[in-house]
């Protein structure tokens, strides 16, 4: 079987949504829950949620909160609820866990 014959069969392309690739290229982490329903991408700031089910890709509904994120290790899932983004705050000069459920990316649901 070749190479191309792999990726045509159990392979799906998913574009990133052009708002957010646009200004975050390039993709430097993704993470997938484990039951594969969920996909979690992050570029140079913030990160976009894929759910495999509806087929939608969910983004920061601010930009200016996006681009205050700087992911800067391995995005984690936690089970498929809670995406966990490492982050380093350079106006404070430290590093930090973002915890974000999958269906609210936003300040106020940082838990």
């Amino acid at each position: 079987m070749a190479d191309s014959d792999f990726l045509a069969e159990n392979w799906e392309v998913l574009p990133l949504p052009a708002n957010y690739i646009r200004q975050n290229w390039p993709v430097q982490y993704v993470s997938v829950t484990e039951d594969g329903e969920h996909i979690a991408a992050a570029g140079l700031r913030g990160c976009a949620l894929y759910n495999t089910g509806l087929k939608k890709w969910r983004v920061f509904g601010d930009e200016s909160q996006e681009s205050a994120i700087r992911c800067c290790g391995a995005i984690q899932w936690i089970g498929n609820v809670v995406v966990v983004l490492p982050n380093w705050d350079a106006s404070r000069r430290t590093f930090q866990l973002l915890f974000y459920p999958r269906y609210h990316l936003d300040s106020s649901s940082i838990t």
